[in-house]
């Protein structure tokens, strides 16, 4: 069950930033399933896969044993099978979960381009885990190309190898405009806490022109968002992939669980100055 935090804006006033925002998405995981007309499970809208893990769609065999509701909580599970056979023929020996609010071919009813958004989380401690909670968005300029880019924000990138700490970044992918790249900006928080062992809020606010990083509803970081003018809006991303870089550690398990107590999306719907 969901923690019992003020959502702000609609429920009350909490002195937070959502008490002048619209709730405009909530799940908090109730049931014994996955919610499939609020989340679209597996590769990105776009069919990419990406990581050391290959994401499992709804209609694939291994799918109720990579997300799990249950206690009102969703866990992302990701396992390891040393005769997995890759559906991209990377040669990956792991599977797991992603989920987005964002469908293909279609606009994600709750994204966003200014507001808040928040998850209640805790991570796997294991080397080679690598949860994030991350949005993207497409770019609005004119283009013709197929692949016209767009902004990605990530609130949260974990590595289960550094319990205590986590990444935050933005960047711009040019797709195929021919556009340069934009870094955008890549900070980390060291929380001084161990984030596997417990819950912890992570938060993202995103303003005209930058991106504000919450835990535990304190401000810890302020991040430059790379083409504000023409940023779309913005739609959510859950995963638990897992970073093969530098060696993966198996859990004794077999597998490595990512939990989220629930998921709002608070929108500002307030005008530019």
């Amino acid at each position: 069950m969901a923690a019992n935090t003020d959502a702000g804006g609609e429920k009350g006033k909490s002195g937070f930033v959502t008490d002048s925002m619209k709730l405009v998405f909530e799940d908090n995981f109730d049931g014994s399933s996955l919610d499939l007309t609020k989340w679209y499970p597996g590769p990105k809208p776009d069919g990419g896969q990406w990581g050391g893990a290959h994401f499992v769609s709804a209609h694939e065999v291994g799918f109720t044993s990579v997300y799990i509701v249950k206690d009102g909580m969703l866990t992302l599970r990701a396992h390891h099978d040393p005769n997995y056979v890759d559906p991209e023929n990377w040669k990956r020996t792991w599977y797991g979960g992603q989920i987005s609010t964002a469908f293909p071919r279609k606009a994600s009813p709750s994204a966003i381009r200014k507001g808040y958004i928040e998850t209640r989380a805790k991570f796997p401690k294991n080397k080679g885990s690598w949860p994030g909670f991350w949005m993207l968005s497409p770019d609005t300029e004119p283009t013709t190309a197929k692949d016209p880019g767009g902004v990605e924000v990530d609130a949260l990138e974990f590595y289960g190898d550094a319990p205590s700490k986590f990444s935050s970044g933005t960047v711009y992918w040019p797709g195929t405009t021919g556009r340069p790249r934009d870094p955008g900006m890549l900070v980390w928080t060291d929380t001084n806490v161990d984030l596997t062992s417990d819950f912890h809020t992570y938060g993202v606010q995103i303003t005209d022109t930058e991106v504000v990083i919450y835990f535990d509803r304190r401000e810890v970081q302020r991040i430059r968002l790379p083409r504000p003018n023409t940023a779309g809006k913005f739609f959510v991303l859950l995963d638990n992939a897992i970073h093969t870089d530098s060696g993966v550690d198996v859990p004794a398990s077999g597998y490595a669980d990512a939990t989220f107590d629930y998921v709002r999306v608070w929108e500002d719907q307030r005008p530019a100055p």
